[in-house]
């Protein structure tokens, strides 16, 4: 804002000027956005939802279509503000009545198929979202890095469901492909909401969403994916070579495409014959990290609550008609095609694990206390003598330094 308009504006508008920084707040609709000045949010095409800032004289604002500018040369520096990050919006507030005469914004960016987008907080629906689309169809979307500082971009899988992998685990029907980024991200298909994954920046270069559906397959997909840039020097950036990143105490972690139902494909045996197939993809190998929060120095891994929540290799088809959890776990160098990973394990009584590998129809409860916490994922090419693998579905518990597994003497 140029001296000459401060100057009018005092002139017509007996008021003072209030700064606020375009933080992250919450739209009525649940999303995630920034808020802006309403003047702001009416140059990025945007509608207002909420309210944000001191005393709410925010309003959160979500923005269809691509960003249209206003044009004209007084407004190229407002244009250029706006696009600006980490800024203060300034309002003009009555000082007679003290009643506020302009609004902030609060930015949701939706976006869809053949679109791009450089701005915090863009959220990619499938067309026509919440109605789910058929098959047949390519869907691309281009994530450009919004400046130089830019490390990270985190996809959250608000919605996510594609067609099922073929009985090997491979996304034959249906994919999910990003290209561009400097992490090893496997292809993804199936049920995958409540998912998130990080993605390295590449030395700024733009990254690329590729959701390719086949026709072959009658059903509705449909997706919702907030995307978060994050800032090099950002304390929420992810470790290296972590593909996902959990920050609380306790929580849960599922494989992608972890569920209970049996997969309707089949696989074929070397012997002719044919097996139900897996829910769990192929050719998998990435890092679950979970920050170690402060008084935390160990962490326990346990084995979900449902029949099938640990159903990684070998012959799990009867395993939903079974009472109580199934099979018989394996560990160490029994486990060599699909299986996970967690350093240093400890049994819950203080024995050493013969081996850092947990594989088979069973979790065994374990603690570990080597940093920082990570989980490693390794799955192979085919099902060759597995039959209706689900994945996992893990619980781990952050466990303080205090507390008496800390004080254990372990014994190998």
């Amino acid at each position: 804002m140029t001296k000459d308009v401060l100057r009018d504006v005092f002139e017509v508008w007996p008021i003072g000027l209030v700064r606020f920084r375009n933080d992250v707040c919450t739209s009525l609709e649940g999303f995630d956005g920034t808020c802006y000045t309403s003047y702001q949010c009416d140059n990025l095409s945007g509608i207002g939802s909420g309210s944000c800032a001191l005393n709410n004289i925010g309003t959160c604002c979500t923005i269809s279509g691509q960003f249209s500018p206003r044009s004209g040369q007084e407004n190229q520096k407002e244009n250029n503000k706006i696009l600006r990050d980490s800024h203060l919006s300034i309002y003009r507030v009555n000082k007679l009545s003290a009643t506020l005469i302009f609004y902030c914004a609060f930015f949701l960016v939706q976006r869809s198929c053949g679109e791009s987008s450089s701005l915090n907080n863009t959220y990619f629906f499938n067309s026509g979202y919440p109605s789910a689309v058929a098959g047949g169809t390519q869907c691309t979307f281009t994530i450009i890095p919004c400046n130089t500082n830019i490390c990270q971009i985190q996809l959250d899988f608000l919605s996510f469901t594609l067609a099922q992998p073929d009985g090997n685990g491979y996304c034959v029907t249906d994919s999910f492909v990003v290209t561009g980024s400097a992490s090893n991200v496997p292809v993804l298909c199936g049920e995958n909401t409540g998912q998130h994954i990080y993605l390295m920046v590449n030395n700024g270069t733009n990254i690329q969403i590729t959701i390719s559906t086949s026709s072959t397959v009658v059903m509705g997909r449909s997706w919702s994916i907030k995307i978060t840039q994050i800032a090099c020097d950002c304390p929420t950036l992810a470790p290296i070579g972590c593909l996902q990143y959990y920050t609380d105490a306790s929580g849960t972690v599922t494989s992608f495409n972890y569920g209970t139902d049996i997969n309707g494909a089949l696989v074929t045996w070397l012997n002719g014959t044919t097996r139900p197939g897996s829910r769990q993809l192929a050719n998998e190998n990435y890092g679950v990290c979970v920050n170690m929060i402060p008084g935390y120095c160990g962490i326990q891994w346990s084995q979900g609550s449902d029949d099938t929540s640990f159903t990684v290799s070998n012959n799990t088809a009867l395993v939903a008609v079974t009472p109580g959890l199934p099979g018989v776990g394996l560990v160490g160098e029994n486990c060599t095609t699909d299986f996970v990973v967690i350093p240093n394990p400890y049994y819950a009584n203080g024995t050493a694990v013969l081996g850092d590998r947990f594989c088979g129809n069973q979790f065994p409860t374990v603690v570990t206390y080597s940093k920082p916490f990570v989980l490693t994922v390794i799955t192979n090419g085919d099902e060759l003598d597995d039959v209706a693998n689900r994945g996992f579905s893990l619980d781990y518990t952050q466990l303080p330094c205090s507390s008496n597994l800390a004080a254990l003497t372990f014994v190998g």
